[in-house]
């Protein structure tokens, strides 16, 4: 395209786009006077804003101009062009229901078809003129130009001393466009988020102005323009706390900057610690819900994310960044039909966005629909001439697709030295097309530059690997960006439940980078979900020690802990957590997670209340609130806490099935299972809901019609342990032992690190007489988790039944040492203590049931029976006297108090003990030995 062919737009002080102009056009408007000077010029369609004086020829009309007389008062101005990008033929909008369970067809577009239109259309070769900024229909997006500085009052102020001002201005912007010339380079490095810092004197009215001008820059889609709105939304917050607006802004930013960032503990705690603030400004609010949604889907929450998205879409249908999220979900899972569906309904809510448009564009090019996506990247670049990613993928297209190497090089150079930043496959893909285009020309040297660099974007595209190596290339100069290639490879592995696949994508992304605690810690996730808990422990023992701000490892490491029965290293890692970071309200609910599972309701209460009170919209832990009141006997509280949860997000299953529960307990299984019905006719292939179902038909003890539906669940999922393990709850409490039995153990073949199911086992042996078996479950039980709650205890009872009393004491020291608070394991002792006439041991260890269990009347029989064989009959009557305020009707206690007067050769009180014994147990078994005591006393 020769000098005088090449087009111009214009933009004004107000933010206006004009043109396009040849540049005859241009020296007419500013020898009119039209242009003033202090406008900007870009080369159409993809140039770079700069002042209209950078170029030469423009410079040389500005001097020229100067020394003509100025223009006449009422010269006429250029109007901005109002032609919306609707004209351009593109292809009809896809509609999104508010709900969005119901299925979303995709766009069909012919892309030889569409190329054509492209080819033959005024905007591909003339261009048609820019669109000016788009008006907001609705809050909240403010209603303001993308510009931010508006010097509409200093045009108007220059009278009589223009010449002299615009002389001065000519050179200044001269001296601009000298040195602005230099290839700007971003630089790589990973950046850290912001974090606010409040202020103590505020300004509300200041933190709106910053809103609005940090929404200006968001809108324009690009890295830096990112950056710049994350420090306006931070500083709007620092003067307003309670700006909701900015705050979810700020998440929403994050967001965005969340590739770029360098995603550690600091950059998460950053995220968590706007979250928190958002909870306590919008409470119930949809604020709150929309920072929520982008939170999890930052963090790579997909079952929460997923969830909340689905009910904030149905309580807020017309908020366009919802859509967004959605639409990223079904990107990172390659859906792209449904992602355009999406994105493009977000296009439709929020017009002004340049980045739903830009991303129909990177979703049709994923389908290969290449005229379609063509046109999405010049619709974007057209709304922000600055788009740098936009004119990087038109310059893929053009040369790779369309075969117009000359305009996709100049497109992608321009790209990558505008000084913007861009996701290293997009990056590496640019650099590859490019060294294509090099290697077509004969410049080897720098096709294998740009392969090289490419490889180092991304190690892992083996067409680059082939091109460099028919350059002749051997010794690949692989790069740093390995580990996030893996990690990301990794989280599609887990979004497909692949996790043996993202185990080893995560361990090969921490393997490049030693300081990627994410990595560590998606690797135990992994793990964790194949069973292998040893090692998920030490990989989250391994990303705290890489990263020690990253509070979810210490969470996760004190839940897998806690889970394995290891309370006091569960304590031990939450300890930690709360001197890094002591407002983190996950670390609180770790701690009632934990004393719940502790059977500690008490102080479970306690943490959770202070978790509340740092972020109380949280719905996991309302949900363990729920529980923790249950466990309390609380119904009213349980029930508040269980309809909160679900208040704040109908679409969670775990607070569904908590809620249900709840309903049983407190409003009656009918009710309740006519609302799991519902849920299970409403979502019929969320087995969760089943599973709850017969819970609840346990508990009323329908134990038939609850196997009827577990049955119907492991046939759909063979994998599902819960479903099993309530199955054999449900055949054990029926009587149904050979069934019970073979669930347990099924259970423990869908989840062999749990050991759960081989203990119910155990106990089913023993219950049926089979000693050898049960002790063979319970050995297998301590050999994957040697904390196991009462393994010990049933071991010994097994030995017991086999006649190895000493084994079997042995074992009960060994559940004294793990759970010293439990009381079984002393009176089981005691019991052995007694049957070898060991009277004083066995009196020891009752004393220590009746500290633990201080209400419970037999254990006060056992001790007087225990100091009766030491002969301390005075010792005896008054631990029976003390039975007898504890439990009065126990016939035990009479028994006791017979043998003991008859002891003391107190006959009458003997034979009044022993009938009122009889009298309570008619059917004794030792009732003829009774009668022939009385007998011989009379």
């Amino acid at each position: 395209m020769g000098s005088q062919d090449k087009k111009w737009i214009i933009r004004d002080q107000s933010g206006h786009i004009y043109g396009p102009f040849t540049i005859t056009k241009l020296g007419e408007l500013i020898t009119k006077g039209i242009l003033t000077g202090e406008e900007e010029v870009a080369a159409y369609p993809a140039g770079d804003w700069a002042p209209l004086s950078s170029e030469k020829k423009l410079y040389d009309l500005v001097l020229l101009s100067l020394s003509q007389s100025r223009p006449k008062k009422n010269a006429t101005r250029i109007q901005p062009t109002t032609q919306r990008f609707a004209d351009q033929r593109i292809p009809e909008k896809v509609e999104v229901p508010p709900l969005p369970k119901a299925e979303i067809k995709s766009k069909k577009i012919d892309p030889e078809q569409e190329k054509k239109k492209i080819e033959s259309d005024p905007f591909y070769n003339e261009a048609i003129n820019p669109a000016p900024p788009l008006a907001f229909n609705s809050s909240p997006y403010p209603k303001q130009d993308l510009e931010l500085s508006d010097r509409e009052s200093l045009v108007k102020r220059k009278g009589s001393f223009i010449p002299i001002i615009f002389l001065l201005l000519a050179f200044i912007l001269f001296f601009f466009a000298l040195f602005s010339n230099k290839k700007i380079v971003p630089s790589r490095q990973p950046i850290s988020l912001i974090a606010p810092h409040i202020k103590k004197v505020q300004n509300a009215s200041r933190s709106k102005e910053l809103t609005a001008q940090g929404w200006a820059y968001f809108l324009k889609d690009t890295f830096n323009n990112y950056v710049r709105a994350e420090e306006l939304f931070v500083n709007a917050i620092e003067e307003s706390p309670t700006n909701s607006d900015a705050l979810v802004m700020l998440l929403y930013t994050d967001f965005q900057l969340w590739p770029y960032a360098k995603q550690d503990g600091a950059d998460q705690n950053a995220i968590q610690g706007v979250l928190q603030l958002l909870s306590k400004a919008d409470l119930y609010g949809p604020a709150r819900a929309l920072g929520q949604a982008t939170v999890d889907v930052t963090l790579g929450r997909d079952i929460s994310a997923r969830s909340q998205i689905t009910s904030s879409l149905i309580a807020q249908p017309s908020d366009g960044r919802l859509y967004v999220l959605k639409a990223q979900m079904f990107l990172q899972n390659s859906d792209y039909n449904q992602a355009i569906a999406y994105f493009d309904k977000a296009e439709t809510l929020m017009p002004r966005w340049d980045y739903p448009i830009y991303m129909l564009g990177n979703c049709y090019a994923r389908l290969g629909n290449l005229g379609a996506a063509n046109k999405y990247f010049t619709y974007a670049l057209q709304m922000n001439p600055n788009h740098a990613n936009a004119r990087l993928e038109l310059g893929i297209l053009e040369s790779k697709y369309f075969g117009h190497d000359d305009v996709g090089s100049e497109f992608i150079t321009l790209a990558l030295e505008s000084g913007e930043r861009f996701i290293p496959s997009a990056e590496a893909r640019a650099r590859y097309t490019l060294a294509l285009i090099y290697n077509k020309r004969g410049h080897r040297s720098l096709a294998k530059q740009e392969a090289e660099e490419s490889l180092r974007l991304n190690s892992t595209d083996p067409d680059v690997r082939e091109f460099l190596s028919r350059l002749g290339v051997s010794n690949f100069n692989e790069g740093g960006g390995d580990d996030q290639q893996h990690s990301n490879l990794g989280d599609q592995y887990m979004r497909a439940e692949n996790y043996l696949g993202a185990q080893a994508q995560y361990k090969a992304a921490f393997q490049a980078n030693k300081k990627n605690a994410r990595a560590a810690m998606k690797a135990a996730q992994a793990l964790w979900k194949l069973h292998q808990s040893s090692d998920a422990i030490h990989y989250l023992e391994l990303s705290i020690e890489a990263d020690r701000k990253l509070i979810p490892s210490y969470v996760l490491l004190a839940d897998y802990k806690s889970q394995r029965y290891d309370f006091d290293a569960a304590v031990r890692a939450l300890e930690t957590a709360i001197k890094v970071d002591p407002k983190n309200y996950e670390i609180y609910r770790g701690y009632a997670e934990l004393f719940l599972r502790r059977a500690d309701p008490s102080t479970a209460e306690l943490y959770a209340n202070r978790a509340l009170q740092l972020y109380e919209t949280d719905v996991k832990l309302n949900e363990i609130m729920s529980r923790i009141q249950l466990a309390k006997k609380n119904m009213v509280k349980a029930m508040q806490y269980g309809k909160r949860a679900i208040e704040l997000d109908k679409s969670n299953v775990s607070a569904q099935v908590n809620y249900g529960k709840m309903k049983a307990s407190y409003e009656g299984v009918k009710e309740a299972a006519e609302y799991m019905k519902e849920l299970i006719d409403t979502y019929p292939n969320q087995l969760a809901y089943r599973v709850g179902f017969a819970d609840i038909l346990i508990q009323d003890e329908q134990y038939s019609a609850a196997a009827q539906v577990l049955n119907q669940v492991v046939s759909a999922d063979d994998m599902n342990k819960d479903a099993y393990f309530s199955l054999g709850e449900a055949n054990f409490l029926s009587g149904s032992l050979d069934e019970a039995l073979g669930n347990f153990l099924s259970a423990a073949r869908v989840d062999p690190s749990d050991p759960s199911g081989l203990f119910r086992a155990g106990e089913i042996y023993l219950k049926s007489n089979k000693p050898n078996e049960a002790q063979r479950q319970f050995q297998l039980v301590l050999r994957i988790s040697p904390l196991f709650p009462r393994a010990h205890f049933n071991l010994a009872r097994a030995y017991q039944n086999l006649g190895l009393g000493d084994l079997s004491l042995k074992e009960l020291e060994e559940e004294k040492k793990l759970n010293p608070k439990l009381a079984d394991p002393y009176e089981f002792s005691g019991d052995l203590y007694m049957a070898s006439r060991k009277y004083a041991q066995a009196a020891g260890e009752y004393q220590k049931v009746s500290a633990i269990k201080p209400q419970n009347g037999p254990i006060y029989v056992k001790l007087a029976k225990a100091y009766r064989g030491q002969g301390s009959t005075d010792a005896a009557l008054s631990m029976l006297r003390l039975a007898a305020a504890k439990e009065s009707g126990l016939s035990e206690i009479y028994l006791e108090y017979g043998l003991v007067y008859e002891s003391k050769g107190m006959a009458e009180q003997a034979i009044t003990s022993f009938k009122q014994y009889l009298r309570l147990e008619p059917n004794a078994t030792d009732r003829d030995e009774i009668l022939g005591k009385i007998k011989q006393l009379e």
